[in-house]
């Protein structure tokens, strides 16, 4: 997010109408540390994650290691609320 200087991770659909069947489907449901978003306009998001609040650019190596880790959390764990809510 440029404005925020931050790095997230989204689950995202394909168009509104898939946006907002999933909110639906996932809304009430335990997501854990992950932040459920609200069908709006300019609103693109299903789930969102902030992986790094606040980016260190001189510990380049650290930086890509961290962002790397953390999306593959991301990753296995709306793999295994998908599974488990579908």
């Amino acid at each position: 997010m440029h404005e925020q200087g931050r790095f997230e991770a989204w689950l995202g659909g394909s168009n509104k109408k898939i946006q907002a069947e999933y909110i639906e489907l996932l809304g009430g449901k335990n997501i854990g540390k992950y932040k459920l978003s609200k069908v709006l306009p300019g609103v693109d998001s299903i789930i969102e994650s902030i992986l790094v609040e606040q980016a260190d650019f001189v510990q380049l190596e650290e930086l890509k290691m961290e962002i790397e880790k953390k999306i593959l959390e991301f990753i296995n764990d709306i793999t295994a609320m998908l599974n488990e809510k579908l």
